[in-house]
């Protein structure tokens, strides 16, 4: 008797285990996939680049996901602004985390970010983003963009020694129309 009662709860317990096995399989074994994408692809200092992810949750159930992207230095975080599925745009929050809420087994949701690029942007700007269950790192991506070169497109004047040079176009702020004088 005291020998069917052990076997029976031994029973009991290892459906129990595995019932729970497959749960936990269920809730957490789903598939998240990040993409991103930059436009324009090369950018000029001071203009807007819009970084876009599309985050797709192919798992068998739905999830609340947050997506996490620290702007890479070089692009004006505290100017920059984002916005859900073409929606409108909200500040951008200063921690880089924008909670997507729930997530469907098979949706989707884009992310497009707009910052501009500062004038002390490095020649490069790498950018990761990541998707995060709150917990747990789900997926991530890098890309990398190229700042072009900023050109003074202002002519450059010689003049010879006791030369004269008249300055028609210079305004104090433009930054153009130097001249270096080297004489006694």
């Amino acid at each position: 008797m005291i020998r069917a009662r052990v076997k029976l709860c031994l029973q009991v317990s290892i459906y129990v285990l595995l019932l729970f096995s497959a749960i936990s399989v269920i809730t957490w074994g789903g598939t998240v996939s990040l993409t991103l994408s930059v436009a324009p692809g090369e950018v000029i200092r001071g203009e807007t680049l819009t970084c876009t992810a599309v985050i797709v949750n192919s798992g068998a159930s739905s999830m609340d996901l947050t997506y996490q992207n620290s702007l890479p230095t070089g692009l004006d975080q505290w100017n920059a602004q984002y916005r859900l599925n073409g929606g409108g745009w909200i500040v951008y929050p200063a921690t880089g985390l924008i909670p997507l809420g729930t997530i469907h087994s098979g949706e989707s949701v884009s992310v497009d970010i707009q910052a501009s690029v500062e004038y002390s942007a490095p020649g490069t700007l790498t950018d990761t983003a990541r998707v995060t269950d709150g917990a747990t790192q789900l997926a991530s991506t890098t890309i990398t963009t190229n700042v072009l070169p900023s050109i003074d497109a202002g002519a450059d004047k010689m003049v010879g020694l006791g030369g004269m040079i008249t300055f028609s176009d210079a305004s104090a702020g433009d930054g153009g129309d130097c001249f270096l004088f080297m004489g006694r």
